[in-house]
């Protein structure tokens, strides 16, 4: 993934490039509250969450979790991603899966 810098009436300039060692990413999704965050889903069965405050300074985005499939007693079990959204005043994330299931992850 690539986050570019589309300052007013400047031409598009790449400020960083994102290594998503999980897979294709299927889905994305931006916070819309004061946090820049960005979500990314995979068919792989990753979900990346990214804090993106640190691109203001030209520094990389900071990588904060990553929510993955695991095939155990109580483990997590997430199907390939299809959809991501932020909700809009809470730190709240919903994940849509290929299964039908729709699960939310809450900040702290």
């Amino acid at each position: 993934m690539r986050v570019y810098d589309l300052g007013a009436g400047a031409a598009p300039r790449l400020q960083y490039t994102l290594e998503d060692a999980a897979g294709s990413v299927s889905s994305l999704a931006f916070s819309a509250d004061s946090t820049p965050l960005l979500a990314s889903g995979s068919r792989s069965q990753f979900v990346k969450t990214h804090d993106l405050r640190p691109l203001r300074d030209g520094r990389p985005p900071r990588e904060l979790s990553t929510i993955r499939y695991f095939d155990g007693f109580l483990g997590a079990r997430i199907a390939p991603i299809v959809s991501l959204a932020f909700h809009p005043t809470r730190l709240l994330l919903g994940v849509g899966s290929t299964d039908t299931s729709v699960t939310l992850y809450r900040g702290p």
